[in-house]
């Protein structure tokens, strides 16, 4: 079961924090720096609870998983009637969500245990299957050379992009063995 308690994503600047509550999506935006109190915005997300979120490295985006599977980009998130783009793939719950360090592709997993890479421009998905138990949390590092799953019986997968292995290796099946992953 996810843990739905409180999940909370700071954006690149510093300059927005989400949060998660049981009436959707909150957006505090403006500096803490500016001395102003930050307005808050509310996003309605419908009978479909929020699971997870990840903010875009460099830009006013937010990705939220929730409930039923589905992921919702959030494009001007200051705005009171955001642009709002959706993926789905997953059955079950997201239970994690990364974008890469330079915010074209974004990761997600939870309890089918494969991890999916979207690639954002493109709009096509990559699937990396069998990866044991339900996944809890994904985390991309800032030179974009790996990727982490942490997984419910505490187990962690490292996946290297930066390595060139051989077409066979399963993290290529994430893309065509002739494209780099990053």
């Amino acid at each position: 079961m996810l843990n739905l308690t409180f999940r909370l994503a700071v954006s690149g600047t510093g300059e927005h924090i989400a949060f998660i509550s049981h009436h959707g999506l909150i957006v505090l935006t403006g500096s803490a720096k500016s001395g102003k109190e930050r307005a808050r915005i509310k996003h309605m997300v419908g009978e479909r609870p929020l699971t997870c979120l990840a903010f875009h490295p460099s830009q006013a985006i937010i990705a939220s998983g929730d409930m039923s599977g589905r992921i919702i980009l959030w494009y001007n998130i200051t705005s009171t009637r955001p642009v709002r783009r959706e993926l789905h793939w997953h059955e079950m719950p997201v239970a994690d969500l990364s974008f890469s360090a330079l915010g074209s592709e974004l990761y997600s997993g939870g309890s089918e245990n494969v991890l999916v890479k979207w690639q954002l421009t493109s709009q096509r998905k990559y699937f990396l299957p069998r990866l044991g138990l339900p996944m809890r949390f994904i985390t991309t590092d800032l030179k974009n050379n790996l990727i982490i799953t942490a997984h419910l019986d505490n187990d962690y997968k490292n996946f290297c992009l930066a390595l060139r292995l051989p077409a066979w290796y399963p993290a290529l099946l994430m893309g065509s063995a002739a494209l780099p992953l990053s």
